[in-house]
Formats: structure tokens, sequence, C-alpha cells
């Protein structure tokens, strides 16, 4: 029976053309992934034969597509749109770095991947998706600012309807008003890559799953001629179907599928580019896509054109977006858990109504507001009495685990294993614990209670130790003609901080409070074959006032390409159960990086340290190489034409400049130099310096585990090189 309607719906639809002498054109765009940008070619085929559709309907990147068109669009435009879009980065809801709190920047913690972990039964499980599309939800705002926000999508120009499906109750949703980024989102929310959205109470996810070719839904609108482009896949064959994937894929197919033949017979013109065999993920083939899409739709331009003709002629709108917003009113709802806290919204935000904001600064609002991650869904949209509707839905996922890899000469191999336990006791406390097992093990504990701008407190501790083979001469210049060289170095660092921070801006800190460190460094190298004698370097307590200012906008921790890093620290430390007097430990680093292209960047470092003890402890001094980057122990100088420990210092500063070229997709080229004067007595009095430098080259890779390097420096002054190669994040 239901089959027999829409066939009785087709032909009164002919019929009524018939007696009318105009036929409103309808178009229907499937989904399928990166195939759908052969929708564009399509349209531009629409284009070359003057035929604009009065309707439209479409799921997924159908309805990505047709929101893009129906805006204004030109094909050649939402090409570029799409071209601009880094596609990878969004489905990974990868927020530019400079958005994120400053303690996760100052470390590189952004680039984990995490588990979410149940806080009744603390079991783990995988997340609902790779992503919260918030990226691609703020794109789709600030593209179709113009058409954001209708009370009927009829009264477009181009009358659109998008579909999603609602998973609890297994039925399809049509968006026919209201908030169009909203609708689009929804609609093409590819299931396992995008977590469901929650939107009016419901829980939703790609609209392709029970309707991906809306044509039955073109002629109830009103289309009496119509355009299908189908960019579906198929069914696949025995031998295909090799794994778990495979199965869900198919199994997804056969209903998706099922509807296809009658579908196909009520569209008068059916389109179906070449691209089967491409992934649904296939986004870096734009350019293949949209041609193939033109290919399918060319020997159909003569029929487009006969049906120009008799179409009305519709009046597309230009997109167009201000330089600022002003809002009446600004409402806060939430689709589900308990009321919004809207005074912190507005606040890490800085909205407020009645204010005039540059539009700029409401994007980067509404990104410092996702950066906290407190929330993993932020819909918003102006209502046409100028209120700002934010939807929110805070994450209740508070706790989750890390997992992580790394290794490099220094430690060996190391895995770390930890969580980060968010509104841990309070609504902005956060307890971030990392237990990194290898040998040996080591730990590193965080509990911050940040209130923004005002004083916030925290008490941080970790545990450092490593094992290396130094130069003997190093630590015991007083033998001047050894029977060895090499020696093993113990070292082991246990501190503990209370402090208190605050904001001075969105990316600048303050960080002051007392500490306690405590210091174990010994060697074996005494030992006798039946025993295990150590001697101890130093073995000793201190107690810490520390200040450390912290400004940091740098866009990448590991491969930058723009932005700048300024770390002050001063300190005094005072030893504990010993008859010494106190000392100051101050330490300055500088970073900065400008883009030229868009594959190539300049940078360069500038660190310096100075201790004003008249004989400083072993444990401060300064010791330069190695690819101590990004160690913890801060006075590991990186110095990459000599090994681990190779010096040691009261004082130093050091110059870094750096070319790199990203050579393809992740895969980074580095070039540059390193030039180091350090003070050589004790106390550093800075009139006694020697010279160091060497010339570099290094290879990067950003992978799913972390950042690989390798890297070989030259030192001219010694004629000797040293490669260096380490795997992970640094830890």
């Amino acid at each position: 029976m239901k089959h027999l309607f829409w066939r009785a719906l087709f032909l009164w639809s002919l019929l009524l053309s018939a007696q009318s002498g105009e036929e409103p054109a309808g178009l229907v765009l499937s989904g399928g992934g990166a195939k759908g940008y052969a929708h564009i070619g399509v349209l531009q085929a629409l284009e070359e034969a003057g035929l604009t559709p009065r309707y439209l309907t479409g799921t997924s990147i159908g309805a990505i597509v047709g929101a893009y068109y129906a805006a204004g669009y030109t094909p050649e435009e939402i090409k570029r749109k799409f071209r601009e879009m880094n596609m990878a980065d969004m489905m990974q809801d990868k927020l530019p770095r400079r958005y994120l709190p400053l303690y996760e920047k100052k470390t590189g913690r952004d680039n984990f991947f995490y588990f979410p972990v149940d806080k009744k039964t603390l079991a783990v499980h995988l997340p609902q998706g790779l992503t919260n599309y918030q990226l691609f939800y703020n794109r789709l705002f600030k593209d179709l600012f113009h058409i954001q926000y209708v009370s009927s999508f009829d009264s477009l120009p181009v009358a659109v309807r998008f579909y999603a499906t609602d998973l609890v109750n297994g039925c399809t949703v049509a968006f026919d008003s209201g908030s169009i980024p909203r609708a689009v989102a929804a609609s093409s929310a590819f299931p396992s890559i995008v977590a469901p959205l929650k939107i009016d109470g419901m829980l939703l996810t790609d609209g392709g799953i029970l309707n991906n070719y809306p044509i039955d839904e073109l002629y109830a609108l009103g289309a009496r001629f119509t355009v299908g482009v189908d960019v579906q896949g198929r069914l696949k064959k025995e031998h295909e179907i090799r794994g778990m994937p495979d199965i869900l894929d198919q199994i997804t197919a056969f209903y998706m599928y099922a509807n296809m033949p009658r579908k196909r017979a009520m569209t008068h013109i059916y389109i179906r580019p070449a691209v089967t065999e491409y992934a649904v993920t296939a986004f870096e083939g734009l350019d293949t896509l949209v041609r193939l899409g033109y290919e399918a739709a060319r020997p159909y331009i003569p029929r487009l054109r006969e049906a120009a003709a008799r179409t009305p002629k519709i009046n597309r709108p230009v997109p167009r977006r201000p330089d600022s917003l002003w809002f009446k009113d600004i409402r806060i709802t939430s689709p589900s858990g308990p009321p919004p806290n809207r005074a912190q919204i507005l606040w890490k935000a800085n909205f407020a109504p009645r204010k005039k904001i540059a539009f700029e600064d409401f994007e980067t609002g509404i990104n410092y507001l996702y950066g906290t991650g407190d929330y993993k869904q932020i819909h918003y949209w102006i209502e046409p009495d100028s209120t700002l509707v934010m939807d929110v839905v805070r994450d209740t996922v508070n706790i989750k685990l890390k997992l992580a890899y790394h290794y490099s000469p220094l430690y060996k191999i190391n895995l770390l294993a930890g969580f980060v336990y968010r509104n841990f006791l309070r609504e902005n406390g956060t307890l971030d614990m990392e237990f990194i097992l290898g040998d040996p093990l080591r730990y590193n504990f965080n509990l911050l209670f940040d209130n923004g701008y005002h004083f916030g407190y925290g008490f941080s501790s970790s545990f450092h130790q490593f094992e290396r083979n130094v130069s003997y001469p190093l630590f015991f210049e007083e033998v001047t003609d050894p029977s060895f060289n090499r020696m093993d170095l113990h070292f082991a660092r246990w501190q503990n901080q209370l402090y208190f921070i605050t904001l001075l801006s969105t990316n600048f800190n303050l960080r002051a409070g007392p500490g306690h460190t405590y210091y174990n460094m010994y060697t074996t190298v005494f030992s006798s074959a039946d025993n295990n004698k150590k001697f101890f370097l130093a073995k000793s307590h201190y107690l810490t006032a520390f200040f450390d200012l912290y400004y940091d906008d740098m866009d990448d921790f590991y491969f930058p390409f723009h932005g700048v890093v300024i770390n002050f620290r001063a300190a005094r430390h005072h030893p504990l159960a010993e008859n010494d007097e106190g000392f100051y430990q101050l330490d300055f680093y500088l970073s900065g990086a400008r883009r030229h292209g868009s594959r190539w960047s300049t940078s360069y470092e500038l660190r310096a340290g100075l201790l004003t003890h008249s004989d400083p402890p072993l444990p401060f001094l300064y010791y330069p190489g190695g690819i101590a980057h990004h160690n913890p122990v801060e006075n590991l100088v990186p110095f990459y034409s000599r090994d681990y420990l190779a010096l040691k210092t009261p004082g130093f500063m050091l110059f870094q400049p750096q070319i790199q070229t990203r050579i393809r997709k992740n895969h980074y080229l580095q070039w540059g130099a390193q030039g180091m004067v350090a003070e050589q007595k004790t106390p550093a009095r800075l009139t006694d310096f020697a010279l160091y430098y060497n010339i570099y080259m290094r290879y990067g890779l950003k992978s799913f585990f972390g950042p690989v390097f390798v890297t070989y420096a030259w030192e001219p002054s010694t004629g000797k090189g040293n490669l260096n190669f380490s795997v992970g994040f640094f830890f």
C-alpha cells in the first residue's frame, strides 16, 4: 500500500505539471561521506544549464553541500570552502592550541587520546565517537551566518529539508525550521566518527542510516521535476568482507539500499558519479571527486536546459557576515541534565547582553568555552529578535583514562598510564595523575582549582629519575688522570609544590608558592665485584619559594608554525639539615615562530639560566646535551651535538634559529643551529665563558602515538656528530 501511495503521488505530480506548464525543480543529494564532493560537480553542470532548483533535500554530505548551495554559494565557492577546511582536524575536533587551558599547553597533553571511565564501576569504554563536531558546527555558523536561523526552511529561495536519525526511537527526524547549522550537523554526524548529538531531547546521528536518498520528501515539498545525485556505496562481495567493520557496514547497507530501485524510478534525472570505490574519508580527493561529479552530469545538460526553461527563476541569497554582533539577550539552555551555570559560561566566553562584540571575538569566546573540556556540545544561534541562544551539553564523563608511549636515549622505553578527573571535589577542580612505567618508574600529580582571573590554587608532586653513563671528569675534576673516562650516574628528584595561580589574560598566567625538593645523585663506580657501594654526589632536601610567569599562544607544541611562548621562573632555594646559605635560580625561555606560506616557517628559541650560589649544588647545575627539549627536569638543556649530561655550568645562554617545512601531511623537516655560551667557573660571574655551537637537521613525524624525531647534529669545533632518536610524547 505504501508503494502504491508514492506511485500515485508521482503520477499526480506529472499531471499537475502538465496542467500548469511550470515544473518547480527539486534536487536530492544523497549521503556518502567524502564521495559527496561529487555533488559540487553536479551543481556546476546545473549552473551551466541554467537550472536552479526550488526545492532541495539532503542527507549527510548531501545536507552539507545543500546548505551551502541554499545559502547562495556558487559551486566554485563551495569547492573553495571545503578546500579551506582541514577535515582531518575537524573530524578529531582538534581545537587550535591557543584556546586550551594553559596547564595543558605547558605539557603537550592535549594530543593524548583519552578513554571515558564510568564513575561508578570504573569500567573503561570506548568513546561514542572521535569527535563532537564542535569545530564543524562553528564553521557552519560562520559560513551560513546569513541563513543561520530561519523560522521556516520553506522561506528560503531554495527551500530545504535535512534528515537525521533518532538513535533511541529508530525513526527519521526532519528539520524544517530553526538553526540550519544544527540541522546540517545532526544530518551528517557519521556514526562511530561523530558522537551522537543531543538535540531537543533526542539523540541524533547520520540521517543516511534510515533515509539516504530522500526523493519521496522532495515530491512532498512540491517538486514536479526531480534531479537526484546518488553517491552511496554498494553491497560488498564475499571476498570484500574481511572483518567486523565490513560486516557492520554490510548490515547497515541492506536497509539503506533496499528501496533504491523504486527511488531511482521516481527520479527524472538520476545521476550516479563513478565514486563508489572511494572511501567515505577520502577528503583529500576533492578536485577528483568534483570532476567525476561534473562528468557524470554533463551528458544530462541538454535535458537540464529544457527543464530550466520550464522552471521558475530563483534568486539565491548573497552570502554575508557582519563584522560585529549585538545581543538583546543571551539565553542558555540544555537539552538534558542540570541547568547550566550561566554566570560561568558568560565569564569564560566573555559574552554579555547589550554589548557590541567583534565577530572574531565571538568565535574566540566559543572556542575558549569549548577548550575548557567542560562541554561536549555547544550549539548556538541568533533569533530574529537578536537573542543569542546557547544550547549546551555538559560533558558528564568526569574521569578519562590516558595512555601514551615514549622512547628516548635518556629514559629508554616508557609507558604512561594515568587519568584526568574533572569536577573533582568541586566544579572547577581538576585532578591529573600520571604513572610512568619503565625502568625506572616515575609519576606526575597535579590538583588544580582554577578560578580564572581570580586566584586559584593547587598542589603538584612529581618523581623523576634516570640512569645514564656520563663523563667521569665532569663530576671529579680534581682527578687529573683517571684510569677510566665513564661512570654510571643515578639521578632522582622528588618535588612537591603548593601554588597559587591566576590568569592575567587567556594565554598568560602567574603561578607562585612554596615547595619542597629532594635530590638524590649517586654512582656505583667505586663498587667492587662483591658489593654495590653507592657514592652519593647529592642527597639533600630543599625548601623553595618560586615565582613563574608563563605566556603561550603557540599553535603547536612540537611543530609550531606561528605564535610565541615566554616563560620566566625565579626561585629561592634553601637547604635543610645543612649549614649552608640559600641561593637564587633564574630561568628564562623565549620561543617564537612565524609562518611563511602554507608549508614553511621560521622560528627561534632563547634559553638562559643562572645560579647565584658561590658553590652551586650538583643537582641545580645546568647540564647541556641530548634532545631534552621538553624534559620535565628543567636543568637538562637541549644541545643536540653532545650526549646527555655532556657539560655542566652554573649559567648559560642558548640561541637556536630554525627553518621548518611540512614536506607532506604530518611529515616535517627542520634545519637549524644552536649557539651557546656557558659559564666556566662557579660562582657564575658572567666573566669566563666558553662558546659551543652546532648545526643540525631533524625529521619529525606527527603520529597517533605522538611525535617521532630523528635528529642529527654536527659540531664544527670537535668535528663530531651526534644522532638522536625519540618516539612518543615527552613525559
